[in-house]
Formats: C-alpha cells, sequence, structure tokens
C-alpha cells in the first residue's frame, strides 16, 4: 500500500491495485485504517465519559459498561476493596455487577477471589484461554464455569489502588 500511494496518476495508481497481486493492498489499509480510527473514538468516549460524570455510582456503572463493550465481555465485576482485612490481606466485595446469570454475587466473590487479589496488588491479569493457561486453569472457577477467557485489573483512584475491574467470557 506504501508503494501504490507514491503513485500520482490515480488512474496508475488504480490499476496498479486492480492488479490481482496487489488487491489485497487496497483492501489492507482501509480495514486498518478503520479499525484504529474505531479504537480512537471508543478511547475518545471513554475518557469523555470519564471525566464528565461526577456520580460516583454513575461513574461506577459507566466504567463497567464501557470495558465490557471495549473487550467484548459477557460478564463483569466491579469490586472495591472493603476497610477490613481478608484471608490474603485485602478484601473486596461486589459493588456492581453484570451478565451474571444464576450464580449469586457471593460465587462471584468466591471464584474470582485470587485473580482479584492479584489485581488489588496492582497487577493487570489478561488470558485470553483461561483452561491452557498455567496461572488459571487448575482454578475450579475456570472449569465449573466454563470460563474461556478472563481479565481483571486494578481500579486507581489518586495512585492508590481502590478496586478491580474482573471481566469474563465463556464462549470461545
Amino acid at each position: 500500500s506504501e508503494a501504490a500511494g507514491r503513485i500520482a496518476s490515480e488512474d496508475v495508481r488504480a490499476d496498479f491495485l486492480r492488479r490481482t497481486a496487489f488487491a489485497a493492498l487496497g483492501e489492507e489499509e482501509p480495514a486498518a485504517v478503520l479499525a484504529a480510527a474505531r479504537r480512537l473514538r471508543t478511547l475518545y468516549e471513554m475518557i469523555r465519559t470519564l471525566n464528565s460524570e461526577s456520580d460516583p455510582e454513575a461513574l461506577i456503572e459507566a466504567i463497567l459498561d464501557m470495558a465490557l463493550a471495549a473487550v467484548s465481555a459477557e460478564r463483569g465485576m466491579i469490586l472495591l476493596k472493603e476497610d477490613r482485612e481478608g484471608p490474603d490481606g485485602e478484601a473486596f466485595s461486589v459493588r456492581l455487577a453484570r451478565g451474571l446469570e444464576n450464580e449469586t454475587v457471593e460465587d462471584a466473590e468466591s471464584y474470582s477471589r485470587s485473580v482479584v487479589a492479584a489485581a488489588g496488588q496492582g497487577r493487570s491479569l489478561l488470558a485470553l484461554d483461561a483452561g491452557n493457561d498455567p496461572r488459571f486453569r487448575d482454578l475450579k472457577s475456570v472449569s465449573l464455569y466454563g470460563i474461556r477467557s478472563l481479565m481483571c485489573v486494578p481500579l486507581r483512584s489518586r495512585g492508590r489502588i481502590v478496586g478491580t475491574v474482573y471481566l469474563d467470557c465463556r464462549r470461545g
């Protein structure tokens, strides 16, 4: 596509791109440009929403909804740090959940505890194939709930970790 861009004449450039061997070059660039533009637009909308929201509850909902949409996750939770100490150091409780069907909030807190604890220490976690990822394949929740991919990231405010955003997907 760079070579086609150097051709000054539009007719010659079009002829160049119509040739079978070079046809794919003309298709790649617009798709890549559209994908990049879509990502930038999404990022812009996220930042605009986060900067314009002053109600903490609405902000939490916006964060979770945008995160779910951004990565096409099925389920998600915002877990906030509590004042009490848990068995692993920090205690987190589900503040908002989306997409949980039969599982209760208590189940969600239980099955995500080790993943949330890591994010609560400041580490972001991502698994595209949790069943084959050595960090997650032995977790009962991965097989019990059929979790295929998951992501958990720290939620920070003024440099402090105040919670985590947990997302997962059960489809392939």
